[in-house]
């Protein structure tokens, strides 16, 4: 649980000129006592009954991968996939399953060990277990062109630099995969930058999808080149990004 000087600091960090990574770890604090609150809520079972979809479906073994994603994975006829999910979080969301393949998901979050904790102390353990890493650093647990597809949803912009971590799942992405971005729209904004929201996520007047803080601004269609395809929409107060890496 947080304490109150936690909750102090987290407060503290809209207005005091503490680096990125200090306002991350005094996110974290925040970060890791949601967690444990909600994992008590919605994924601990009652009576042999999971108190939630929420958590029935990602305990499940056996849940079906997403349509959407199933259909950025029919570039590849490969029988086995890899799927990439940064920022996982103590449960992944991304499905296990799909007809006629095998799916080896792994997941990626840099507070790994400390939802480990949280699993030894409610007594749950779910079909995948994350690993400790972030976005920033992919290429030190991954080779390049790894992975079929990659997946990170509402995390990359509570990160130190969520333009290395994207430009590193297209790295560990095979030519011809795809990176699916899923992020809530200027969040950093909404938050007051406070805490782990530093970063926001947007479109242009072009229609390009921007990452900016308060003094960076790039521009990750010009960034990441010709080597990629970007399509990005809003999904009502989210931005959902496709990057397509080109065949060789």
């Amino acid at each position: 649980m947080s304490t109150l000087l936690d909750k102090l600091l987290l407060h503290a960090s809209k207005y005091a000129p503490f680096s990125h990574k200090q306002k991350w770890r005094i996110g974290m604090r925040d970060e890791i006592s949601f967690w444990d609150q909600h994992i008590a809520k919605n994924y601990v079972p009652r009576n042999g009954q999971f108190p939630s979809t929420e958590g029935q479906a990602r305990t499940a073994p056996d849940t079906p991968l997403q349509d959407t994603f199933v259909q950025l994975l029919a570039w590849t006829n490969d029988p086995v996939l890899r799927i990439l999910d940064v920022g996982s979080g103590p449960f992944t969301r991304v499905g296990k399953t799909m007809p006629g393949r095998t799916l080896e998901v792994t997941a990626v979050d840099p507070l790994s060990e400390e939802y480990k904790k949280l699993f030894t102390k409610h007594a749950v353990r779910p079909p995948v277990i994350p690993i400790e890493g972030a976005g920033e650093t992919l290429h030190q647990l991954f080779p390049a062109d790894h992975f079929h597809f990659a997946h990170a949803n509402n995390c990359l912009d509570h990160g130190f630099d969520p333009v290395e971590s994207v430009s590193q799942m297209v790295q560990v992405v095979r030519p011809g995969g795809y990176v699916y971005l899923r992020h809530e729209v200027n969040v950093a904004e909404t938050a007051g930058y406070m805490g782990m929201h530093q970063w926001n996520f947007l479109l242009d007047a072009n229609g390009d999808f921007i990452i900016r803080d308060k003094k960076r601004v790039v521009n990750m269609n010009k960034h990441l080149g010709r080597g990629v395809r970007i399509t990005s929409q809003h999904e009502g107060d989210f931005l959902v990004t496709t990057i397509h890496r080109a065949p060789q």
